[in-house]
């Protein structure tokens, strides 16, 4: 278990390739969701643009990579 926990430390969720593959999912669902008029499915969609754009778990790494530093 602690070599997990050591992988998602290190691993980059800045990447491009990473970035890129948020929106694609991202914009597919809300294009299926409008497609197959899916109310949910559509708003699930709108929650993965927003979330494609804001990148948590990026923002949240990159915080506590610097709170520990500072410790």
């Amino acid at each position: 278990m602690h070599s997990f926990f050591a992988w998602i430390w290190n691993f980059d969720f800045d990447n491009p390739y990473l970035k890129a593959f948020d929106w694609i999912s991202a914009v597919a669902t809300l294009l299926y969701g409008i497609w197959a008029e899916n109310t949910l499915i559509s708003i699930v969609g709108i929650f993965g643009c927003a979330m494609a754009w804001y990148r948590p778990v990026s923002r949240y790494q990159r915080w506590l990579k610097s709170f520990v530093q500072k410790r």
